[in-house]
């Protein structure tokens, strides 16, 4: 029974290394924002800090992951970065997305705790920051602006597409009336970095459209248009 209980207490100690220990406290931490439950952050955040945390607005998030931790020296602090879901307000829309925002933690009475370092007036390491809507406009992009049809050449053409806004996207496509074309959009909802493919199939028509015929994309719910022009001729 003793030799069970001491190899229950060495892999106790080799699981608390400074990392896990402070994944631990951190998820506590953030996990709190996401009940609504303030109370229970109080233990969590070193004397020091107590009287602005106390001060500061308590923002309730979605959800939240841990991403790059950077430890001092004697790994007696650190700097977390976390991704906290909230809502942003692009135009007159709303849409949910993850926002970055760093904290700071350090060792008091051998525990981890949240502090607010001495030079951060505003308690900005605790805030997500909220992307302006001039920064999130135009983050849907297609890798074309223009392409050329004909019947002669490529059977299919494809234009990618780009969300590089940080919450997830709607496609809506405005069919286009041609003979002989076929549009397919792959994807109509986008994640964060993801990207579709929109494909253009052309078969030739005995008249082809002379003037270049407007494809468009409809981004939700930033209410961007994005649009690619068709060109259609008889020969390359």
């Amino acid at each position: 029974m003793n030799i069970w209980l001491i190899l229950l207490a060495a892999t106790s100690a080799l699981a608390q290394t400074p990392e896990a220990a402070l994944r631990a406290r951190v998820t506590k931490f953030y996990q709190a924002y996401v009940d609504g439950k303030a109370r229970t952050m109080e233990p969590l955040v070193a004397e020091e800090s107590k009287d602005k945390w106390f001060a500061s607005e308590k923002i309730r998030y979605g959800n939240f992951e841990i991403g790059k931790i950077e430890f001092n020296e004697n790994e007696t602090r650190a700097k977390v970065i976390v991704l906290a879901e909230t809502t942003m307000r692009v135009r007159d829309s709303r849409f949910t997305g993850k926002a970055p925002m760093v904290s700071n933690w350090m060792i008091e009475n051998g525990e981890w705790r949240y502090f607010i370092p001495a030079d951060d007036h505003g308690i900005e390491a605790r805030k997500v920051r909220i992307p302006k809507p001039n920064e999130l406009l135009g983050k849907v992009t297609a890798s074309k602006n223009e392409v050329r049809l004909c019947s002669c050449g490529e059977p299919v053409f494809d234009v990618i597409i780009q969300n590089a806004m940080p919450g997830e996207v709607q496609l809506i496509l405005e069919p286009v009336d041609v003979p002989g074309l076929r549009v397919t959009l792959k994807d109509t909802v986008l994640k964060s970095q993801q990207s579709t493919k929109l494909l253009l199939e052309y078969d030739g028509a005995e008249k082809p459209p002379a003037a270049p015929v407007p494809l468009t994309l409809n981004v939700l719910p930033t209410g961007e248009r994005i649009v690619v022009n068709l060109v259609f001729a008889t020969t390359n």
